[in-house]
């Protein structure tokens, strides 16, 4: 008989991507980015006159603006320094920072106070400047690697139709409403789509890795 006692493992092997599930993994990630390209632009539109609405002088709406930039910087900056140790977990960052997000809006709808503005825009512009360091790297995550251009097309063009509708229907909103309570909702609804869509990308990769464990084992029961 041949000795087998040095012949290595085979390597981890991942089932295909079949054409309905490449097709379903589009279209989720099509509608994530339609509503993070929506609430991605809408704060900095909506703030100046939001502030205004509220009695404040256009001076600090200069500086609420000045500090969700330069959050916005050092957030990018960190997650950038930090990206070696999340690399191939940029779906669950992002997660988190779309549910923080999320949040920080709904907070916001409910708040009048110019310090909480200053609040919302240093955690907004941070969580946002993070979730861009990884705008790129997660199209090669969500399949492994695979159809990374089409993936890539997807959420440049779905951002950008959320990014065109999302000043619209803000405006329309707050013609309707005399305010923007509801478009902070709605901007933490996106969110809370993006967080889900998101989640069931990371548990289709996960159901893989699943299934590619599967095959190995029966490959290995049948040598």
């Amino acid at each position: 008989m041949e000795d087998r006692s040095n012949e290595k493992l085979p390597f981890f092997q991942k089932p295909p991507w079949s054409v309905r599930c490449t097709v379903v993994i589009h279209a989720i990630w099509a509608v994530a980015m339609c509503c993070n390209g929506f609430a991605y632009f809408l704060p900095m539109v909506i703030l100046p006159t939001h502030l205004a609405d509220l009695g404040y002088k256009k001076r600090d709406t200069v500086y609420v603006i000045a500090v969700f930039g330069i959050m916005g910087v050092i957030g990018q900056t960190f997650a950038s320094l930090v990206g070696d140790h999340v690399k191939g977990n940029i779906m669950v960052a992002n997660l988190v920072l779309a549910t923080v997000l999320g949040v920080i809006n709904i907070i916001a709808a409910y708040s009048t106070s110019l310090t909480a503005a200053y609040v919302f825009c240093a955690v907004s512009g941070f969580c946002i400047g993070s979730y861009l360091a990884g705008y790129y790297a997660v199209n090669y995550e969500i399949m492994d690697g695979e159809n990374i251009y089409t993936l890539f097309m997807t959420a440049r063009f779905s951002k950008g139709v959320g990014g065109t509708a999302g000043p619209f229907l803000a405006g329309y909103i707050r013609d309707v409403t005399g305010s923007y309570f509801a478009v902070f909702l709605t901007i933490a609804s996106c969110f809370g789509v993006f967080a889900f869509a998101t989640s069931l990308l990371i548990f289709t990769n996960k159901w893989r890795n699943l299934k590619s464990l599967e095959m190995m084992k029966n490959n290995n029961s049948s040598n």
